[in-house]
């Protein structure tokens, strides 16, 4: 894995061509997400269609770090990242990346897809998040913090592939988010909304994979995820300096955890509408989904794992269905003989 540096502009034109030091053409297509920190781009490389990712300024460049390394690591790619295939440095000093390019993310193929097979794919995510909360051999983990449909990709034969960790932490170090709002907006959960000064827990990914499985059955984020959101952006909103205990006293918990007991209701709900013999099966999805939002509480005691949602998901597929009982209809009466006239 080499590192590509004195990107040298060979035209202005159209998607814009750049030749690295080797001689090798890189065709801009097309930009397809300009965020806060970076730029990714659609691009081809000796006929190879790829993803390139660049930071926007040198002080971006942690934006991309733990992609980056999550990508060269050997354990995250057979679980399920993606993978990185080439480092960039333009001649400015911003870094980026090569990776695959995907054509398709989990919020744009779920939705077409039928419900066993998307609960199946949820589950795949799930096992993916679980390999990066198992501690490496120095004990650390990492937590990737937005798993959301939009960060999933689709890999070949429909395999889960999980990107974009420009926002994700090694457990060793300790997050300071004062008056910060991290996560995506209605795929988080309240520990990692409000500004608690801890390190990264594995149970913030577990809140974001209910999400993902609320997605997977109703094609929507949980409506107790958008109502936080609303409440963090409204005149409440949490302002650097506030101490914990504070805090608390401004974000009502228990109005959150009502939302989560309404929304695995409604959970259940929609797929005993839309799954007809299976739903019955799959009711359990409400309490597992409840678990799971729950381990992204402050106050979470013993959070759902990764892997036990995952485990769950699987435990609820493989259950028999049982068919719906026959229709049994009254015999229809037959007409009395004629009588002798």
């Amino acid at each position: 894995m080499g590192t590509t540096r004195d990107w040298l502009p060979e035209s202005t034109g159209g998607g814009g061509a750049l030749v690295d030091a080797a001689g090798r053409r890189i065709v801009v297509e097309e930009a397809i997400a300009e965020r806060e920190h970076g730029v990714v781009s659609r691009v081809r490389v000796e006929g190879r269609l790829c993803a390139l990712k660049v930071a926007r300024t040198r002080a971006d460049n942690p934006w991309i770090v733990h992609e980056r390394s999550a990508g060269r690591d050997a354990r995250a790619r057979s679980a399920g990242v993606v993978e990185v295939l080439q480092d960039v440095v333009l001649p400015d000093e911003r870094e980026g990346f090569l990776m695959p390019w995907y054509p398709e993310t989990a919020a744009a193929w779920l939705p077409g897809q039928p419900l066993e097979r998307r609960l199946a794919f949820a589950a795949e995510v799930c096992a993916i998040v679980a390999a990066l909360h198992a501690p490496d051999g120095e004990g650390r983990f990492l937590v990737h913090r937005d798993p959301k449909p939009d960060n999933i990709f689709v890999g070949p034969h429909g395999a889960a592939v999980l990107g974009d960790f420009s926002i994700a932490a090694r457990s060793t170090g300790v997050t300071a988010c004062w008056g910060a709002s991290l996560g995506s907006d209605g795929w988080a959960g309240p520990a990692q909304r409000l500004p608690w000064d801890a390190p990264p827990e594995p149970g913030w990914d577990v809140a974001g994979l209910s999400c993902l499985v609320y997605f997977a059955v109703t094609g929507v984020p949980p409506r107790s995820h958008l109502r936080l959101q609303r409440f963090l952006r409204g005149p409440d909103r949490l302002k650097a300096g506030l101490e914990r205990r504070d805090a608390q006293q401004v974000f009502d918990l228990g109005a959150f955890r009502s939302a989560v007991v309404e929304d695995a209701a409604e959970l259940e709900r929609r797929v005993l509408e839309r799954a007809g013999a299976r739903g019955r099966a799959l009711v359990g999805l409400g309490p597992l989904f409840r678990q799971a939002a729950e381990a992204g509480f402050p106050d979470a005691a013993r959070p759902l794992s990764a892997a036990a949602l995952g485990t769950g998901i699987r435990a609820l597929l493989e259950q028999p269905v049982e068919a719906d009982p026959p229709v049994r209809r009254a015999p229809l009466a037959q007409p009395a003989p004629a009588q002798p006239g």
